[in-house]
């Protein structure tokens, strides 16, 4: 999935998490969770810098898949978000803590409609996805913006059940942001 999607997911997951759990939280707290949800939903995918920079091109290239990084596992985000709850010194940093976690594995999860996840790591390093594990797409074009318009067309027709639901999860969240 592309950042926008991981982005609106993370803006659910607490959107979500507010209205269940309804933290007596002042309006600006409320606004930096989303904002920490938002960054930790997007954050796993940081680790696709250091593939742009292993390969010193930003143009993937499958000897470089930013998802064979131990930052790409959810064991990693896991620990680190559970780790921040047990030494919270308030319920806002518990939030925190808990965005860490739940946030991220929102990305895993839209990661693993298409391409896939270790979601056993370290005990396994088996890709799980609901279609094409480890499948990905044959781009030929080399500069850049014809790289990516090809990436984007391939995107839409390869991995359709993926682009759609991130069609479906950005407009979820901007109705949400917009009218709730």
């Amino acid at each position: 999935m592309l950042p926008p999607g991981h982005i609106a997911g993370g803006y659910l997951v607490v959107y979500s998490l507010v209205k269940i759990f309804q933290p007596q939280f002042s309006p600006t707290e409320i606004n930096q969770l989303l904002w920490y949800g938002m960054f930790f939903a997007f954050v796993p995918d940081l680790d696709m810098f250091v593939s742009f920079f292993r390969q010193r091109s930003c143009i993937i290239q499958k000897e470089h898949n930013h998802r064979k990084f131990y930052s790409h596992t959810p064991i990693v985000w896991l620990i680190v978000g559970c780790m921040v709850m047990i030494f919270a010194q308030s319920l806002f940093v518990v939030y925190i803590g808990l965005l860490i976690w739940l946030a991220s594995w929102s990305h895993f999860v839209f990661d693993s409609l298409n391409y896939g996840i270790m979601w056993l790591f370290p005990f396994s390093r088996r890709l799980f996805s609901i279609r094409d594990a480890g499948v990905e797409l044959e781009i030929k074009e080399r500069g850049f913006f014809s790289f990516w318009m090809a990436f984007m067309r391939n995107y839409a027709t390869r991995f359709r059940l993926t682009f759609f639901s991130e069609i479906g999860v950005v407009c979820m969240a901007l109705i949400v942001f917009l009218f709730l």
